[in-house]
């Protein structure tokens, strides 16, 4: 990982039927170390959404894998989306939970379904079975199944599993992480313990980017950069099984160090409701200004992310299942836009009939409404 991370751990990618190709080919090629949570389906996120029958969890198989690889396999994952998942509820929870108990490994747990075929419900119901260590992902999510309530209130079981114990992680990949929901939930004290990515192909060039991307995130949100780094380094050791050889600098632990610089500057950063905060911070970090602004539903994206030193270009990223928002709101969030007191550059490109039109038809398109601002948004594009 050339993001100055040294050691990944790989949350469910394979399941027991396909995990030999994980130390065969992936982890020979890689000069990270690589660590992972074994899938409780067999065969991991080959084909999304997972789970789509009762079979394809074998708890016999997938201990067996697991007491013969403890060296690379440090938990259990479960993602609560998929068809056996909707079926089945808190019994799946239940399945994976006591796998991992009886191998004496965390259990690591998806929350947030982008697909809304699970019920929200599920969320709390789970809760109550997660363990000490135990880790819940994408606490911050907006998606179905958060654990922020539409009245704006963290679940109730949610600060009883962080007292006993529960890791609660980040996460935010390209669906599971918003501004608003993170600032909500920390002012009612639910914290991070782990800062992770959650990247992937897709992730890694939108939202998440890596993980200095995420610790700027925190640290403008007025996190401690000593808890930010804890969070990313000594805490996911934990949490992983691995501290002690990884996380901390002493005598004895694997020497791996990155250096890392904070540069001083105005940076702007994105989340997948198209919420963004921007920050102004000085060269030892110290924010000098902080603002959060979400431009109406999913239209407004900031051409800036796509200029930013140091950053991938940005894939302007069309969700075919998103709400269809239809012309008559663009237009009039455009009018809002066309009034308001913008000083960057800006690209609106609508999630509108005319996108979702060409999608069905195999055509990718973007729409190109609006535009004003200094400099020179489009150079490198093409719309």
């Amino acid at each position: 990982m050339n993001q100055g991370v040294t050691t990944v751990v790989d949350g469910g990618s394979a399941g027991q039927a396909i995990f030999a190709g994980f130390p065969r080919y992936v982890m020979p090629a890689a000069r990270t170390d690589i660590y992972c949570f074994l899938h409780i389906g067999s065969f991991g996120l080959a084909a999304l959404p997972e789970l789509r029958c009762a079979e394809e969890i074998d708890t016999a198989a997938t201990e067996a894998l697991i007491r013969s690889r403890p060296d690379r396999i440090r938990g259990i994952k479960l993602r609560l989306v998929g068809n056996l998942v909707v079926r089945e509820g808190i019994a799946v929870v239940k399945t994976a939970r006591e796998t991992a108990g009886r191998l004496g490994l965390p259990l690591m747990v998806h929350i947030g379904d982008p697909h809304r075929q699970v019920p929200p419900s599920l969320t709390g119901e789970m809760l109550p079975l997660l363990r000490q260590g135990d880790i819940l992902s994408h606490i911050y999510t907006g998606q179905s199944g958060a654990l922020l309530g539409e009245d704006g209130r963290i679940h109730p079981a949610l600060a009883a599993a962080r007292d006993r114990g529960v890791v609660l992680d980040v996460s935010p990949g390209i669906k599971n992480f918003t501004f608003s929901t993170a600032r909500k939930m920390m002012d009612q004290g639910i914290f991070p313990t782990t800062v992770s990515t959650d990247i992937s192909r897709p992730s890694v060039t939108a939202y998440a980017f890596g993980l200095t991307v995420a610790m700027s995130k925190f640290l403008e949100m007025r996190l401690p950069l000593e808890d930010i780094i804890a969070m990313t380094t000594i805490h996911p050791a934990r949490a992983a099984g691995i501290s002690d050889r990884k996380g901390s600098l002493k005598p004895t632990m694997d020497a791996d160090i990155s250096i890392l610089e904070i540069r001083p500057g105005r940076w702007r950063f994105q989340d997948v409701s198209s919420g963004t905060l921007s920050a102004l911070a000085d060269e030892r970090g110290h924010s000098r200004s902080a603002a959060w602004h979400r431009l109406d539903q999913s239209i407004g994206w900031d051409a800036r992310n796509a200029h930013q030193k140091g950053y991938p270009k940005t894939r302007l990223h069309y969700d075919p299942d998103a709400p269809n928002q239809g012309f008559e709101r663009d237009l009039k969030t455009v009018d809002k836009l066309e009034k308001a007191p913008l000083r960057e550059p800006l690209i609106l490109v609508p999630l509108a009939r005319v996108e979702r039109a060409a999608h069905g038809l195999g055509i990718r398109c973007s729409i190109l409404l609006s535009y004003r601002g200094s400099g020179d948004p489009l150079k490198g594009w093409s719309v």
